[in-house]
């Protein structure tokens, strides 16, 4: 399945727990998507001046996004935040990002949600082991991309750019 996504028409939906959210935002708003998102702890005047519109809920957000990127802090409530009904509730081909840290993605529905072209791509820079195995299911794939989350995590860094050059 190949989807085709035209960046000045999509919607981005950070969700986040605080921190980063004005970051994330900001960072976002130079290349043109339509900035939707998700924080409980924003207020709706921080959101206006950063020409975001707020989702009353994570879950009209997630029917919404053409990109779903994920800024939460590992929570017993954000445990697989991103499970099977939430995957459900995404817009057919979205795309699925998680830099925020393993475990908020339940990692086999999101190897299913790939498989069945549910979803279209994620981009990930954590995993709920760590450091993920070769063989992890979710390595290797063309509709992945894998970054280490920092530089002092260099095998994770030879498993991804090893496949890249």
């Amino acid at each position: 399945m190949t989807v085709e996504t035209r960046i000045d028409t999509s919607v981005l939906a950070p969700c986040s727990g605080g921190g980063s959210t004005q970051e994330t935002f900001d960072s976002n708003m130079g290349i043109g998507m339509i900035v939707m998102g998700y924080d409980p702890f924003v207020k709706t005047e921080l959101a206006e001046q950063l020409y975001v519109t707020l989702s009353p809920t994570l879950e009209a957000l997630l029917s919404q996004a053409d990109v779903v990127s994920l800024h939460v802090p590992l929570l017993p409530e954000t445990r697989n935040l991103i499970n099977a009904d939430r995957i459900a509730q995404m817009k057919p081909g979205a795309i699925l990002i998680n830099v925020a840290r393993g475990g908020i993605v339940d990692e086999l529905v999101l190897h299913d949600a790939l498989d069945t072209g549910r979803l279209s791509g994620a981009g990930l820079d954590v995993f709920a082991s760590g450091l993920p195995p070769p063989d992890h299911p979710l390595l290797g794939r063309d509709d992945v991309i894998v970054t280490p989350i920092s530089p002092e995590r260099p095998p994770l860094g030879k498993i991804v750019y090893g496949r890249l050059h």
